[in-house]
């Protein structure tokens, strides 16, 4: 492929332009969309589909991972472009989906316009003049009521006079969100720094404070611990959520604990050693009284043997008696 891609200044303060991932997944629909106006089959997971000109192949994870933006972002751009009229959608399959790329910048818009109005003022010219002159004064008045009719690039001046203002207020609108946008990415950016002071990378995307690691590893064993440290890395990466603390999900009544121990009573339904409160509960009771007897016993056992010391020592005295007597 050679030639360029012709882009519009009207784009320059565009909220699309404002927005570094927005505008590269922008160009990046325009270089991918096919230029030639043959179409082209091609073979996408076993399937067969055709590509016509302008169109190109969109799939939201697979573009998400290539340009490392949030599959939400695409999502919200998808339609931002939709309904601006940027893009629209031609085809829909069930893992991706194919849009034809609409844009044209305004100096070819207007060009086109002013080539279908010179192709038809050369048609109206171009009419036999029998037409009008066989008509006598009829033709006169009709010819003087076309004259007296305003020109059509002027009428449609103040519509686009209108439109221009409309943009400009929203322009102006979209500043201010984009501003309040940019604000609120480097307050994020700020905090995502600061909940990792002090703290180091156990996991993909998991942070924890030394001691803090040295706890959970005490309390779970590596075995557990890992389990969790991977269920926490996998949800943060899928749904690029931040916690200002990620040890608050290891404690009490946080839902990764919910989850591990979730975890342990399954495995030991499986292993057919799990058992309901109740069922522990009257074993715990089991083991104290079988303790309690226990020790009962033992106790029964010493008085028994001090009450034999005792007749024995007692018989001995008798008898000790009854010599000397």
């Amino acid at each position: 492929m050679s030639g360029f891609i012709p882009i519009g200044r009207e784009l320059q303060n565009h909220w699309l332009r404002r927005d570094k991932d927005y505008w590269m997944v922008f160009c990046e629909m325009y270089f991918l969309a096919r230029y030639s106006d043959k179409p082209e089959i091609r073979t996408i997971d076993g399937l067969e589909v055709t590509i016509h000109h302008k169109e190109f192949i969109f799939g939201r994870p697979g573009w998400s991972r290539r340009l490392d933006i949030s599959e939400q972002r695409l999502k919200t751009l998808i339609k931002k472009l939709i309904d601006e009229g940027f893009i629209k959608q031609t085809q829909r399959h069930s893992k991706f989906t194919v849009y034809s790329f609409e844009y044209e910048p305004e100096i070819i818009q207007n060009s086109n316009q002013q080539n279908n109005q010179h192709s038809n003022q050369q048609n109206f010219s171009e009419q036999p003049a029998g037409t009008q002159a066989g008509q006598g004064i009829s033709g006169t008045i009709n010819q003087q009521n076309f004259s007296e009719q305003p020109a059509q690039q002027p009428a449609e001046q103040p519509m686009k006079e209108e439109g221009i203002k409309e943009e400009g207020i929203k322009e102006e609108c979209l500043t201010d969100k984009t501003h309040k946008g940019a604000v609120d990415k480097m307050a994020s950016k700020s905090k995502v720094e600061k909940s990792r002071e002090g703290k180091s990378e156990y996991a993909e995307s998991v942070w924890l404070k030394p001691e803090e690691h040295e706890k959970l590893l005490n309390e779970f064993g590596q075995e557990g611990l890992t389990w969790m440290l991977d269920v926490l890395s996998s949800y943060k990466l899928s749904v690029d959520k931040f916690y200002a603390s990620d040890y608050a999900v290891f404690k009490r009544g946080g839902w990764l604990r919910l989850k591990y121990e979730e975890h342990l009573s399954k495995n030991k339904q499986k292993s057919g050693g799990y058992k309901n409160r109740s069922q522990q509960a009257n074993e715990d009771f089991d083991d104290l009284k079988q303790l309690y007897a226990n020790e009962v016993n033992k106790g029964a056992d010493n008085i028994n043997a001090g009450s034999d010391r005792i007749v024995g020592e007692n018989q001995k005295g008798i008898s000790r008696l009854h010599k000397s007597n």
